[in-house]
């Protein structure tokens, strides 16, 4: 096998997958997810959750307000979340900082 020919080839000798396959595999898959949404919520949506949460942190039961407000995706928008009413809920500061370790 010529040196071109093996660089191109995606199955080895021993019939493995060549790692273009498998790197051409990992970025098809990263592809086929587009959101449909921005990850971060409009202030009309901000205010629906807040209505509909009655500014209390879903984790704590604390009452939260100014700074301590935080909107958090249940499923992550990295994980294909959308930044919709159904996937978002109130949590406070100290929560919000704990889901980031």
């Amino acid at each position: 096998m010529l040196f071109v020919e093996f660089l191109n080839s995606t199955v080895d000798e021993k019939g493995s997958i060549s790692i273009q396959e498998a790197f051409t595999e990992t970025i098809e898959k990263k592809i086929e997810y587009k959101h449909k949404t921005k990850r971060m919520p409009s202030d009309r949506l901000k205010a629906q959750d807040f209505v509909r949460d009655r500014n209390i942190c879903k984790l704590c039961d604390i009452t939260v307000k100014g700074n301590n407000i935080h909107f958090d995706h249940i499923q992550a928008w990295s994980k294909n979340g959308e930044t919709v009413l159904e996937n978002l809920h109130v949590l406070c500061q100290g929560h919000i900082l704990l889901k980031e370790i």
